[in-house]
């Protein structure tokens, strides 16, 4: 981690500024400062990340287990021994405790989007709400757009996101709300 060095002046022109975001692996709160030309990563002490957005290669919006992967096989351990071994007081609690070790691993999961440029890759966590608008905005500048053009349609996304259907994914949200522009 470098100092990302001075915010971008009136010469960059319109910068976008999405807060409350966290880069996994580093401590503190981050802010992305979204500029025609770079997408900065910045701690509140001027340390952070700036990456010119011709060099992201690839972004990615997915959701992380907050639990390590052998949670649920723990789990289903923990019900077959409860079912067939133990004794039905004790089995049905262990039983029970397996059960919820696999539901929390489903359900506690963050959002995270990873951006990949050349050979590094930084993993963003925040609300989904931000990750998708600051994912949306910096493929819309990446593909030629202003800043100011790329906020339209965007104000929306995260009262939109609240109302999502039971049966959508994130990637089925970004679909409906590109559809209904």
């Amino acid at each position: 981690m470098h100092i990302a060095g001075l915010r971008p002046g009136r010469t960059e022109g319109e910068a976008e500024l999405i807060g409350n975001l966290s880069l996994v692996g580093i401590r503190g709160r981050f802010c992305a400062i979204l500029t025609e030309r770079q997408l900065t990563l910045e701690r509140f002490d001027g340390y952070g990340i700036r990456m010119d957005l011709e060099s992201i290669s690839k972004m990615r919006h997915m959701k992380v287990p907050s639990l390590p992967g052998g949670t649920p096989i723990i789990g289903a351990v923990a019900i077959g021994l409860g079912y067939s071994v133990l004794l039905p007081p004790v089995g049905w609690a262990v039983s029970v405790a397996g059960v919820i070790s696999i539901m929390s691993y489903l359900s506690l999961r963050k959002s995270t989007l990873v951006i990949e440029n050349g050979k590094e890759r930084h993993m963003i966590s925040g609300s989904d709400g931000a990750l998708m608008r600051l994912c949306l905005m910096v493929d819309r500048v990446r593909s030629g757009d202003s800043v100011i053009d790329a906020r339209i349609g965007l104000e929306d996304i995260a009262v939109s996101y609240t109302h999502l259907r039971a049966h959508e994914t994130v990637l089925d949200l970004v679909c409906r709300l590109l559809l209904e522009k």
